[in-house]
């Protein structure tokens, strides 16, 4: 077992809170990005399979890795965790959050089947890298989702 660590900071490398959460077995959860607006810190993640539990929040998933989002507080409580689509591979890269409105926008890939956000599902292209970008409210239920396809055309030289 391994113990991991958040820690909330600002530009001028002050640390404000750190959030701590327990590794199970071979599980993992890594965070990629974070944010900092309006008093709370935004981050977003990729959780390994099974049971995964992030403050209160727990998510569980038989794919290799799916995307997570949060907001904490600047003394490192959870105060809301989502995971993205448990059925389908994901990931997620990036997180910003608007100053003025508080919604939320995050940007990732999907990779073995079409990924579903709340109502919106997005369809899988096997011949491209499925990219995604989705807008969330403050109350993080989405707004809108868009993929944007990377094909890849071989030729021989």
């Amino acid at each position: 077992m391994g113990v991991g660590m958040l820690q909330s900071m600002t530009l001028m490398g002050i640390i404000y809170g750190v959030h701590t959460f327990q590794e199970q077995e071979r599980r993992m959860f890594s965070f990629t990005d974070m944010s900092l607006v309006n008093g709370a810190l935004y981050v977003c993640g990729i959780m390994g399979p099974g049971t995964q539990t992030f403050g209160s929040f727990s998510f569980n998933s038989s794919a290799t890795q799916n995307g997570v989002i949060a907001k904490l507080d600047l003394s490192g409580n959870v105060l809301h965790a989502e995971q993205l689509d448990p059925n389908s591979v994901n990931e997620v890269y990036g997180i910003e959050v608007s100053a003025n409105t508080n919604e939320i926008y995050v940007v990732g890939q999907y990779i073995s089947d079409s990924l579903k956000v709340d109502n919106e599902v997005l369809h899988i292209d096997s011949d491209a890298q499925n990219s995604f970008i989705v807008k969330y409210n403050n109350s993080f239920s989405a707004l809108w989702a868009k993929n944007v396809l990377h094909i890849y055309i071989l030729t021989r030289l």
